[in-house]
C-alpha cells in the first residue's frame, strides 16, 4: 500500500513522518506539489489511456494557501496566489480520479476558522464520533472520508494531526 501526505505545514509534514514509520509514504509540500504530480499523472495517462498514479491512500489538508499554476496549466490566474482555500476538496477528487481508493480530508478543531471548514462540518467525522457510514463517501469506486480531530489533552499546545489515527479510520471505513 501506498500512501501520499498532502500538507503545507511542515510541522504536520514531521508529525506524519514520525507516526506513519513502517508504511510506504511519499510527501507533498502544499497543494501545488500535489497538483504537479497529479496533473502530469493524470494528463499523460489520458493520451496513453492509463493514469501512472501509485497511491492507494492520499491524506491531505483542508485547507492550503493556494499556489500558482501558470507552469502547470497554461492561462491559470494568479490572483489568488497565498490565499488560504479548501484545496483538500480539490485533492480528493483528483486523487479518486487518478485511481487512489482511499483519500482522508484532514483538518483540526480549528477548520472553523474558514469558511470551507464551517460548510463540511456537517459532513467531517470527529475522533469522539463512532465510526458509521454517513461520514464516508462512494465516489468512482473510492472512499472519501472528511476527518477533524479535536485536539485535547498534551496535544493542544501543538495542535497537532493524528495521522495514523486518520489512516486508520479510513482504512476501516465501510
Amino acid at each position: 500500500m501506498k500512501i501520499l501526505v498532502v500538507d503545507d505545514n511542515p510541522e504536520n509534514i514531521e508529525d506524519a513522518r514520525k507516526q506513519l514509520v513502517g508504511y510506504n509514504v511519499d510527501y507533498c509540500n502544499g497543494e501545488k506539489s500535489f497538483w504537479e504530480l497529479s496533473y502530469t499523472a493524470l494528463h499523460s495517462g489520458k493520451r496513453a489511456g492509463k493514469t501512472e498514479w501509485a497511491y492507494d491512500v492520499v491524506l491531505t489538508d483542508l485547507i492550503m494557501p493556494a499556489g500558482k499554476y501558470n507552469d502547470i496549466i497554461d492561462d491559470t490566474a494568479s490572483e489568488f496566489e497565498g490565499v488560504l482555500m479548501g484545496s483538500g476538496l480539490a485533492i480528493a477528487f483528483m486523487a479518486i480520479a487518478a485511481g487512489s481508493k482511499y483519500v482522508g480530508v484532514v483538518s483540526l478543531n480549528e477548520h472553523h476558522l474558514h469558511p470551507i471548514g464551517t460548510l463540511v462540518e456537517g459532513i467531517t467525522y470527529h475522533n469522539e464520533d463512532e465510526p458509521n457510514g454517513k461520514f464516508f463517501f462512494n465516489i468512482n469506486g473510492g472512499k472519501i472520508v472528511f476527518m477533524g480531530w479535536n485536539v485535547v489533552g498534551k496535544d493542544v499546545e501543538k495542535k497537532r494531526k493524528n495521522w495514523k489515527n486518520s489512516l486508520d479510520v479510513l482504512l476501516g471505513c465501510q
